[in-house]
């Protein structure tokens, strides 16, 4: 061998060490990801699936979590299968940036989790800084050139299309028959023992459903009444409910003003109440279910009817 071909054949080796790093590299990034993703995707679907969602804005919602989910499993599942690696790669890479910003967004906002990982509690600046790693990582590996497809491992590519589809399956279950469905006209779920989610916006010009499950002397189904809804350790109750304790004492309106403790309860008299028990009749739920609701919350009844259930923020 000339000296012209052994230089040519070792020139020829270390490309071919190059591309074979480079894919290895690839593959190395994207199953991560694809892991992270699908990870994600698996807990947010067996948290729809267990779990009633209460929609304080549109990230929470019920569309956008099974919206949330789907996506990235689709994504997690082009990661891991190499299929059309450079636009999946550019797919993946806008769909981080997209939980970057929810990310920062909840970090900034001060929330306790992020969400991301369903029933599982993570810091959203914890969350911030794994997708900035992960962003990172997808914009500086590059798929090689000739990236791994179907056609190259026909049993993978079956194992992850039956993966994907048990887990999309699950996750379409989730938003079809999970407790976020199981939702009477009334407005309450089931019987004793249920989950109930409480969406008081809805009732507006009809009865209030709450009237049969509230247990007190008062009589709600006759005259104007003002119904105030209140977990004893929430924060926001204690900064809002004085508010409109004051505003009821210095504003004369007709008919009465009752405060319903939503279980589970903690104390008998919350501090926050203590000293203004003249101002208001007592109240709450049966404890027979397990309640979710956004507290506080302020309804407006005439004669049992819901007229209006104004925002707790605005304290009208």
């Amino acid at each position: 061998m000339s000296f012209r071909e052994r230089e040519l054949s070792f020139g020829l080796g270390r490309r071919r060490k190059r591309r074979a790093g480079e894919r290895a590299m690839w593959v190395w990034v994207s199953r991560s990801s694809a892991v992270v993703l699908f990870a994600a995707a698996l807990l947010k679907a067996w948290h729809l699936f267990s779990t009633p969602v209460l929609a304080a804005d549109a990230v929470s919602a019920l569309w956008f979590q099974t919206g949330a989910v789907r996506l990235e499993l689709a994504v997690s599942f082009a990661l891991a299968s190499g299929f059309y690696a450079r636009w999946v790669r550019r797919a993946a890479c806008s769909l981080f940036v997209i939980l970057l910003v929810l990310a920062a967004w909840k970090t900034l906002r001060g929330d306790d989790s992020c969400g991301c990982f369903g029933p599982v509690e993570v810091n959203p600046l914890v969350t911030l800084l794994l997708d900035i790693g992960v962003l990172a990582c997808l914009v500086v590996v590059s798929p090689p050139a000739q990236p791994d497809t179907f056609s190259h491992s026909p049993k993978r590519a079956l194992a992850l299309s039956l993966i994907w589809a048990l887990v999309a399956a699950l996750t379409l279950t989730a938003s079809l028959c999970g407790p976020n469905q199981r939702r009477s006209s009334d407005g309450l779920v089931g019987s004793p023992g249920s989950a109930v989610i409480l969406e008081p916006e809805q009732w507006v010009g009809k009865v209030c459903p709450l009237l049969k499950v509230i247990e007190t002397d008062a009589p709600l189904r006759e005259g104007n009444w003002t119904v105030i809804l209140y977990h004893n350790d929430c924060l926001q109750c204690q900064e809002i409910i004085p508010v409109w304790l004051r505003e009821a004492r210095n504003t004369k309106r007709d008919g009465g003003l009752i405060l319903v403790a939503v279980p589970p309860f903690t104390s008998p008299r919350p501090a926050f109440l203590q000293g203004t028990e003249e101002a208001f009749r007592s109240g709450r739920l049966r404890p027979d279910r397990k309640w979710f609701v956004h507290t506080p919350v302020k309804i407006c009844l005439s004669n049992g009817i819901v007229v209006e259930c104004p925002p707790a923020h605005t304290g009208e």
